[in-house]
């Protein structure tokens, strides 16, 4: 009786390669894309970097406000200022002139 004998693949220099070139194009490939990687940590830093920027505008903003508020409640030149200008308001007696441009009458035509 003659014994089959199973031939297993052994394990050759050249596979052992093909199998670490793709292991390492597998964890470039998590690496870079993956949820950890280096795009979504651009991503987080870009949002980061336009959160902080944004904080910055709105610190300011408030700075702004509150010393406007603070001018309007203790500075009287400075509310009469504003309600002439934005309101249009005037003391009694006052006469307010009020200018209208005329429009030309025959506009430039833009190329």
């Amino acid at each position: 009786m003659v014994q089959k004998t199973k031939i297993r693949p052994s394990l050759t220099p050249q596979l052992i390669i093909k199998l670490l070139v793709l292991l390492l194009v597998i964890a470039v490939i998590f690496l870079c894309l993956g949820d950890y990687g280096f795009y979504a940590y651009y991503k987080i830093r870009l949002e980061e970097k336009n959160a902080r920027e944004e904080q910055e505008y709105l610190r300011t903003l408030e700075k702004d406000k509150s010393i406007e508020c603070d001018l309007l409640k203790n500075d009287k030149q400075y509310l009469e200022k504003i309600a002439r200008e934005k309101y249009r308001m005037a003391k009694k007696g006052e006469i307010v002139y009020r200018v209208i441009e005329k429009e030309p009458e025959n506009p430039p035509k833009n190329p």
